[in-house]
């Protein structure tokens, strides 16, 4: 399996790759892998590249847009790495959750209609998350993660208007006191657990890659919770998950040259 990594252009300097995932593409391209630009109409080095294996790198798109971006890349004989089944095993709450359920917040998924609040109601957690099937609803619920019902219910009007943004459903999780400050970011590649690093992996982490096996790249945030147990925050789509920036604190930081240096281990 050759390896090609494919990163979205940048609208303004035609011809190069997005400047927010620049520095990955070219510590990539150091490690010796090659780099095309996500663009329908032209392909880098004007080759078909019959044998390579795509990993997209780019920004989390939803379920048709993913489609697409495989579609354009099978159109030139190119293989992705993760195809649309195997992205949605990490980019759906739903599809990984039973999975691992003992690992991570207690989780429902409801419908967006009019029986969300009383379903919310009943479930009786006084602290909770909003999220659609992927991600937390933040803009819509005030900016706040963590919401009672009371500012649900405020809120109901702006999810409403949100719905069009919405991802398959509402998901609530009911929170678990954790220390945000020392959540950590792992990468998993065909089983295999990766720290930013180097150093070992926690067992929840290698339990996680035992267990999600549909996916071959994916992210896992893991955090511990105020008593000391360590929880699965999130898991994402490896190809979507970034390396953090401004903000970021070193516990979830990659630098792109270590980033390079997993994936050469699968060259």
């Amino acid at each position: 399996m050759t390896l090609a990594f494919v990163f979205p252009r940048d609208e303004i300097q035609i011809g190069r790759v997005e400047l927010f995932f620049s520095d990955q593409a070219e510590a990539l391209k150091k490690a010796g892998f090659k780099i095309w630009l996500d663009d329908p109409l032209k392909w880098n080095e004007g080759t078909t590249p019959n044998d390579f294996t795509a990993v997209r790198r780019g920004w989390r798109v939803k379920q048709d847009e993913y489609a697409a971006a495989m579609s354009r890349i099978e159109a030139i004989g190119v293989k992705p790495f993760t195809d649309l089944t195997s992205y949605l095993a990490t980019h759906y709450h739903t599809r990984w959750y039973e999975t691992l359920k003992d690992l991570t917040f207690e989780t429902r998924f409801f419908k967006f209609d009019e029986n969300l609040e009383k379903n919310v109601e009943e479930l009786g957690w006084e602290w909770f998350i909003v999220k659609d099937w992927v991600k937390t609803i933040q803009r819509t619920i005030g900016g706040a993660a963590i919401v009672n019902l009371k500012t649900l219910k405020k809120r109901l009007p702006d999810l409403e208007k949100a719905r069009e943004y919405i991802e398959g459903g509402i998901t609530i999780r009911k929170w678990e006191p954790i220390d945000s400050q020392y959540e950590q970011r792992f990468f998993v590649i065909n089983g295999e657990s990766y720290s930013n690093d180097g150093g070992d992996c926690p067992e929840i982490v290698k339990e996680v890659a035992r267990r999600i096996k549909l996916s071959g790249f994916y992210a896992v945030d893991v955090a511990n919770r105020i008593d000391g147990e360590p929880r699965v925050v999130e898991l994402n789509d490896g190809q979507v998950s970034d390396l953090g920036g401004a903000g970021t604190t070193i516990y979830k930081l990659w630098s792109p040259e270590r980033f390079a240096e997993i994936w050469s281990e699968h060259k």
